[in-house]
Formats: C-alpha cells, structure tokens, sequence
C-alpha cells in the first residue's frame, strides 16, 4: 500500500523532518488530525539528493521549504 502527502503536508516540513541514514532519506510527517497521520515515507532518488542538499548546514527548527514573500 503506498501513503501520500497533503500539499500542506509537504509545504510545513522543517529541517528536523528529513532523517538521513545508511539505508536512504526518510521524510517523517509528526502531526496532523488523527494519531494515523504521524508517520514516514521512504524518499526516492532523485528527490532524496534534493532534500538532502536542502537540510544540509541548516538549523533543524527552519522551514525546509522557505518562502520568497
């Protein structure tokens, strides 16, 4: 079975959310309305290296995706 995001999931993702380990990229998702809503997905290559460069040198509390507004 494979979960999907909310666009509001993906645009509130901080720093803190993207785990990177031996065995790849995970993007944790920690709240939302109901307890099933706390979970992680396994990232894919080429999106993986695309968080990875994101996070990398930044304080963990910082949106992972800034806005320019």
């Amino acid at each position: 079975m494979m979960s999907v995001m909310r666009a509001s999931e993906v645009i509130h993702r901080k720093v803190r959310d993207v785990d990177v380990g031996p065995d790849g990229v995970l993007l944790w998702i920690d709240a939302g309305k109901t307890d099933a809503a706390k979970r992680f997905f396994d990232v894919p290559e080429p999106l993986a290296s695309l968080l990875t460069k994101l996070a990398k040198d930044r304080k963990t509390n910082e949106w992972l995706f800034q806005s320019e507004v």
